[in-house]
Order: C-alpha cells, then sequence, then structure tokens
C-alpha cells in the first residue's frame, strides 16, 4: 500500500541500497486491512499511507514478492513504520497465502476532525480536504496543495504539523502507546 505499490519507487528504494530491483507484484485481497493515513508529512510533501484494520472488509492490495536482501533493503527505507505480521492471510485467485506484512505506521493514523480515521485517496484531495477543515493547519502551510507541499519542504514546518496533528487529536492510536510511553517524533524521509 502506499508508495511501495509504486515500481518506480521500489527501484530507486533498491538501487539507493545496491539490491536487484526486479520485484514481482501480484494484487492480492487483504482481509482486515485498509489503506489509511498516516499522521505524518514526508519531506517531500505527501501524506504517507499506513494499514487501517477494517474488520468485515477485504481490500484489493499489491502483494510484493521479496527476497531477504530486498526485505533488508526496504525495512531501511521505512524508519517511520516497523513490519507487522498481518492478522489474515492474503488471498490470490482464491488461494490462502503464507502469513504477508505490512507497515505499520509509528505515528499513529490521522482522523478527521470527528475522530474517524481516514481513508487514503488522492495527494491532492486528502491535503485540500485537510487544509479546509482547519485554520490552524491553513496558517501553517497556506491554503493550497501546492503551498502545502512547498512549505513542509521545511522541517521546522513539517515539525509544527505533526505537532499540530497531536495536539488537536487527528492522529489516532499509536502502535508505542500500547509497548511503550515515549515520544516517537517522524523521521526525516
Amino acid at each position: 500500500m502506499g508508495s511501495n505499490a509504486a515500481p518506480s519507487q521500489l527501484r530507486r528504494k533498491f538501487l539507493d541500497h545496491g539490491v536487484r530491483p526486479v520485484v514481482p507484484m501480484t494484487l492480492a485481497d487483504a482481509p482486515g486491512i485498509a489503506p489509511g493515513v498516516s499522521a505524518h508529512v514526508s519531506r517531500w510533501g505527501y501524506v504517507p499511507a499506513a494499514p487501517l484494520e477494517t474488520p468485515g472488509e477485504t481490500s484489493t492490495l499489491y502483494a510484493l514478492w521479496l527476497d531477504e536482501r530486498q526485505l533488508a533493503a526496504l525495512d531501511l527505507t521505512e524508519p517511520n513504520y516497523r513490519r507487522k505480521p498481518l492478522e489474515h492471510p492474503v488471498i490470490i485467485g482464491g488461494e490462502r497465502l503464507a502469513p504477508a506484512f505490512a507497515y505499520e505506521g509509528r505515528h499513529g493514523l490521522l482522523a478527521d476532525a470527528a475522530g474517524r480515521p481516514l481513508r487514503l485517496g488522492p495527494q491532492r484531495a486528502l491535503i485540500q480536504s485537510l487544509l479546509d477543515d482547519s485554520p490552524a493547519l491553513r496558517h501553517l502551510c497556506g491554503d493550497t496543495p501546492d503551498a502545502f507541499v512547498g512549505n513542509v519542504g521545511d522541517e521546522s514546518v513539517r515539525a509544527a504539523v505533526f505537532r499540530f496533528f497531536q495536539a488537536e487529536r487527528r492522529a489516532g492510536h499509536r502502535p508505542e502507546q500500547s509497548r511503550r510511553a515515549a515520544k516517537v517524533e517522524p523521521r526525516d524521509r
């Protein structure tokens, strides 16, 4: 889900780590999970994907067939996530496969003003919706997706947006909250 479903992103990530960039990808049905939105902003200005638990729902997502070196390299490219086994096996062509994993966001899921987790959608629409919902966020980042992307290129603005998400209770449950009481700041990726 997210940028790891883009062949160009995988190619860049693997070449940056000296790993063979050929990765078979297959569409798979993934029960109980859907693309949500991580409660942080990347240095490139997009709001990244993170898995959202959706009991009773099934999403069609890309399954990547990685070897051990590719998996280790991909782990290195995901400092804002931790690899976690999925609760349910993925299904391809009616066949249940061996356990798969997803990258769980370390910053929680972004929620709307009512506290409902957001679903991943096109970035321009997602960013505009976030800006439309919050005068404070518009003050930090500007009125348009283009202004947002330009402004969050500044690390201090990204950090302020992260703090805003936390202060406004727009960041849902963080995995770390149930394991330890440490503050987790987004890593610059």
